[in-house]
């Protein structure tokens, strides 16, 4: 469980950062705020799982503040040295159901983050919904708060054969 608490944090944090308009534009700047944000999600996964630690770094705001599923605060810094650790492995990555809401210079978006990966050389992926803020910053957007909650495996539902009793 630890493990997978461990590659949360990342999920959580790392993988809640928000792309820039700054550098590579990835996605078309002509859509609308909420287009853009919802295929900027899927860039960002796409650049965690090609090691883009760089292109990374330069999408958190300097004053970013993550939240795992333990509830621990992580930084910019903090949550970009647990993503370039040498301990996670990290296979695939990708955002699911992604819906993003606009309020004027500020963005919340929400969804799920399928992760395969090890930590340590153990199995550490699992199923996470995240929430992630966005503030549009001299016009360009940057991730300024993520937290992420772990999904628990589903638990087989078909109900047990009932015992049998004898009926005198």
């Amino acid at each position: 469980m630890k493990r997978l608490v461990l590659l949360a944090v990342v999920v959580a944090t790392g993988f809640s950062i928000a792309f820039s308009q700054a550098g590579e534009h990835p996605v078309d700047k002509t859509d609308s705020d909420d287009k853009y944000l919802v295929k900027a999600e899927h860039k960002i996964a796409d650049a965690f799982v090609e090691g883009d630690l760089a292109f990374l770094e330069s999408l958190l705001a300097a004053d970013f503040i993550g939240f795992n599923p333990l509830g621990e605060e992580l930084n910019k810094v903090q949550v970009l040295a647990r993503v370039t650790s040498p301990d996670f492995e990290l296979e695939s990555l990708r955002h699911e159901d992604v819906r993003v809401r606009v309020f004027g210079e500020a963005a919340v978006a929400t969804g799920l983050t399928v992760v395969k990966g090890r930590y340590k050389g153990q199995d550490a992926g699992g199923r996470f919904r995240y929430l992630r803020v966005w503030i549009r910053r001299e016009g360009r957007w940057q991730a300024v708060a993520g937290q992420s909650t772990p999904v628990p495996q589903p638990i087989d539902s078909t109900p047990a054969s009932p015992a049998r009793r004898d009926v005198r």
